[in-house]
């Protein structure tokens, strides 16, 4: 019951975040010039129903990459010596062969976090649960709040643009945690 309660209202926050923003400052996660392999500036992205940063781009063997957004709320108010705060949300878009295949979410509620996934045309955020295929990957990212990526989000925010790192590795293994944190 708790649970739901939290998501709830991270919803509820996110959504009157939405309503109350204009919408000509939002950008789009589909759009061809979003996808290339330059640095991008920070820009809230809405294709999912809540408002979003893009953060990261992984590039990976052939052509596969992945792209990975912060909830605007935690991202404006990201402290990294703190890791991220109960009702962070973190998305990402999977994509090969210029074609977007699936995207997969993590959101933290009482400091554990919770994973999902949907279809990109059917954005769902409803039924996070304690996936053990994402959970046991990420367990080797203690230090860094069992997320691979966190160290890329303070890069972003200093940079101001979205990060690009290349990972050599094929589409579904994941990167050397250690990748995430060179500059």
């Amino acid at each position: 019951m708790k649970r739901n309660i939290v998501i709830v209202s991270i919803v509820i926050v996110l959504g009157a975040f939405l309503t109350s923003c204009d919408e000509d400052t939002y950008v789009s996660a589909s759009d061809e010039e979003n996808i290339l392999d330059e640095q991008e500036p920070l820009g809230l992205v809405t294709n999912y129903g809540v408002p979003l940063y893009p953060y990261l781009k992984v590039n990976k063997t052939g052509d596969y990459f992945r792209r990975i957004f912060l909830d605007s709320i935690t991202y404006v108010n990201y402290e990294s010596e703190n890791g991220l705060p109960d009702g962070s949300l973190i998305v990402m878009e999977t994509w090969s062969n210029g074609s977007q295949s699936s995207v997969f979410y993590r959101t933290k509620v009482n400091g554990e976090w919770l994973n999902g996934s949907f279809a990109p045309s059917s954005p769902d955020f409803s039924a996070p649960s304690e996936i053990v295929s994402c959970n046991s990957c990420h367990m080797t990212a203690e230090n860094t709040d069992y997320t691979y990526t966190l160290p890329r989000i303070a890069m972003a925010l200093e940079n101001g643009a979205m990060e690009i790192m290349e990972c050599d590795v094929p589409p579904l293994t994941p990167c050397d945690l250690e990748a995430y944190a060179a500059n």
